[in-house]
């Protein structure tokens, strides 16, 4: 008689999601995300009735294992299920601390952030969690206008999904459509993208897949109305002197004597145009970068050092 020796052969590590209904981030959502994210499993809250798919989820998890979650908020349970004297923070603080205690990877994929990554970024963004818990859900008004932001042919959270580590290849790919120079207009490069991007706003599609145009002149803000004034359309940044004394202030116009003429009937002093260089608001905010040792206040800084002699070597404004 032949007995065949058993081998213990080791349980495949997975990823195991649970989803909650939050404001902003509806099931629908949560459920592309996790299935973006490669899920083995997922538990969904009032999936079964009369069991707790939270309590499941987690006795499934075993060490090594990823618990994923579309927000570290869907481990809170919701306001029309929690007992009296309830509280969110101890719910949401208990949950962590027995998913760590399990040695699984806690992932936040919202807040694109995971419990292996760093350590101190995690254990802060647990009690800014926390804290948020602690105040319940948001208002209808706050949640109105979080869904008008989000909103993308009609699916909250569409944001958060395409601004996930998930989604990196697509949004690749949809950002050579984007910024592809065969489309004249904003509205032309949508209508070619994903269909559940085609929805959402230019501005909200900027914050996704950023500039359509990165080195258009216009990047730096609306031009003037009138194309007489300025018919290249170019930016500047400007410094303007205040007086005979030692300070400048670094800003940026389309129309830099126009900006000159304003701020002199805003002050007493005497202002003066010093030097230009074409450029727009990123240019100006490098500048502030570049000469930030120099700073009092504001846009005005001290007109000392390697600042004094980038201005002195610029071309001298023509009157």
């Amino acid at each position: 008689m032949f007995f065949r020796m058993a081998v213990d052969k080791p349980i495949p590590v997975q990823t195991r999601a649970y989803l909650r209904g939050i404001p902003g981030l509806p099931l629908a959502m949560q459920r592309l995300m996790a299935d973006d994210a490669g899920a083995h499993a997922v538990y969904e809250w009032g999936e079964i009735k009369g069991k707790d798919s939270r309590a499941m989820w987690m006795r499934s998890l075993r060490a090594g294992d990823t618990a994923w979650l579309p927000s570290l908020q869907c481990l809170v349970t919701p306001p029309d299920a929690r007992p009296k004297k309830y509280s969110p923070t101890i719910d949401l603080g208990a949950s962590v601390a027995e998913l760590t205690a399990r040695e699984v990877r806690i992932v936040d994929a919202k807040a694109k952030i995971d419990s292996a990554s760093d350590p101190a970024k995690w254990a802060e963004h647990v009690r800014a969690a926390m804290a948020r818990a602690s105040q319940g859900e948001r208002s209808r008004r706050s949640l109105m206008r979080s869904l008008k932001k989000a909103r993308g042919m009609g699916m909250p959270g569409v944001v958060a999904r395409w601004e996930s580590e998930a989604k990196a290849a697509d949004r690749e790919r949809a950002m050579v459509i984007w910024t592809s120079s065969m489309f004249k207009s904003d509205q032309a490069a949508a209508a070619a993208l994903p269909e559940d991007l085609q929805g959402l706003s230019g501005s909200t599609l900027r914050r996704i897949l950023g500039p359509r145009r990165p080195g258009d002149a216009k990047a730096g803000g609306r031009p003037p109305k009138s194309s007489k004034r300025n018919k290249a359309r170019l930016r500047y940044v400007y410094f303007i002197q205040r007086g005979r004394t030692r300070e400048v202030k670094i800003g940026s116009a389309y129309d830099v004597r126009a900006r000159l003429t304003i701020l002199r009937t805003s002050t007493p002093d005497n202002l003066r145009l010093i030097g230009t260089v074409v450029g727009d608001n990123t240019t100006e905010r490098e500048m502030h970068k570049r000469f930030s040792e120099y700073r009092i206040r504001g846009e005005w800084f001290k007109m000392e050092g390697e600042l004094a002699a980038f201005i002195k070597a610029l071309p001298k404004p023509t009157a």
